[in-house]
């Protein structure tokens, strides 16, 4: 399904793989017993999140018009996941500048080469299970490009529910017959909503925005200068520099003090007359953004993994089943059978509970918020009628939810 372009004014890809994923980090060390940026995580089956996102991207743009930009501080994962990548396709950006400077660095690169080029933007933590169908809405941006070149074109996941933790796209008139109903214009961009809002946006048919994006270089450029003009014109040095022995020394130094700007921010709001979307449908889509999202999409699809081993040692004595924990004794209970099912994620905090650990320790191993945490212990505490976390841990013990040392 690859595109077909001519010798100037291809498409090109743009893989964003420089976040550190502190957001991530403790349930991924937690689940995974890894200490990797989550895009070099493999949470299902052998390739990790980033080589997914370039297996799916080589659908339509070959290799060696796909550039990544990554960190250099994460040079193990690098050598071990992409090694075999076409000279010239890595770019190393030596400080996070969020997805404004991610996009222009890599952009500048482009342009040396191939002046007339388009190129789609990836994040490189979605899950998309319809790899084909989803680059195909690719290729409509694309194609939408082609003809209206001044657009930039993003493209927005018709929406499961009233998701509070996912950007949402405002669609108005359609841009123009040709291209059919489902290719809008941009009406706002609407970030993190709470509840109330969200349920709104969902009920007017509003999109999740994937931020993956098609548009010319050029146009991109042109907002670069017309939005950011400081940060431009230290990209505009690096260009100059690229292809010197100055060109690392100069993009360092570029960099160093640079002001951080997403491109959401930095471009998009900034220039919607020039904006479309692409309705996607049928898609499951999901940005992993937590260890929650992670762990209920895996589920989903049933591809959850077996929890990680662990547990606390707590002595019971054999003679009377009395169990002494914080000083104080307490008969064995037998806790009632009949009570609603606990589900994956609550037994998960139950678990975490029972082996002592804080909500707020709880949240950072899977990735949630304490609010979230302190909401599934208490519905354990009812649908198991606890009266104290001394319950929980006798209840944990008798259900071999923690282990025991006898």
């Amino acid at each position: 399904m690859q595109s077909q372009d001519s010798e100037k004014g291809q498409l090109w890809g743009i893989v964003l793989a420089a976040g550190e994923g502190t957001r991530m980090r403790q349930f991924i060390q937690y689940r995974y017993r890894r200490r990797s940026p989550k895009q070099y995580i493999a949470f299902m089956g052998k390739k990790s999140m980033l080589q997914d996102t370039l297996h799916r991207v080589e659908k339509l743009i070959p290799r060696e018009r796909t550039l990544i930009v990554v960190n250099p501080r994460h040079g193990r994962e690098i050598k071990v996941q992409l090694s075999g990548r076409p000279r010239n396709t890595l770019i190393f950006q030596p400080y996070n500048r969020e997805t404004a400077p991610g996009v222009l660095l890599p952009l500048i690169h482009i342009v040396q080469s191939d002046p007339e080029a388009r190129v789609a933007i990836f994040p490189s933590d979605h899950f998309i299970r319809e790899e084909d169908q989803f680059m195909g809405y690719v290729e409509q941006a694309n194609r939408v490009v082609r003809c209206l070149p001044g657009e930039i074109v993003l493209l927005g996941v018709q929406p499961e529910g009233p998701e509070v933790e996912y950007g949402w796209i405002e669609p108005t008139e359609p841009l123009q017959e040709e291209f059919g109903p489902d290719v809008r214009r941009v009406g706002r961009f609407l970030e993190k909503p709470d509840p109330a809002s969200a349920l709104e946006f969902f009920m007017k048919g509003y999109l999740w925005n994937t931020f993956v994006s098609v548009t010319k270089a050029k146009t991109l450029i042109e907002a670069a200068e017309k939005y950011l003009p400081p940060i431009w014109s230290r990209f505009e040095r690096m260009l100059a520099a690229l292809g010197t022995d100055r060109e690392f020394s100069t993009i360092e130094r570029e960099y160093r003090d640079m002001e951080a700007v997403t491109l959401s921010r930095g471009f998009f709001e900034k220039n919607l007359k020039n904006i479309a979307v692409v309705a996607v449908r049928n898609i499951l889509w999901s940005d992993w953004g937590s260890g929650d999202r992670v762990l209920t999409t895996l589920k989903r699809i049933g591809r959850l993994p077996i929890p990680a081993k662990g547990g606390i040692a707590m002595k019971v004595p054999k003679s009377n089943h009395i169990i002494t924990i914080q000083g104080e004794s307490h008969k064995s209970t037998i806790f009632r059978t009949n009570h609603k099912p606990l589900t994956a994620r609550e037994r998960e905090v139950l678990r975490l509970v029972a082996e002592g650990h804080k909500s707020k320790e709880i949240a950072q191993l899977l990735g949630t918020s304490v609010k979230t945490v302190e909401t599934h212990r208490a519905n354990i505490y009812n649908k198991l009628a606890f009266r104290n976390v001394v319950d929980l841990i006798l209840y944990a013990i008798q259900n071999r939810v923690i282990s025991v040392k006898i």
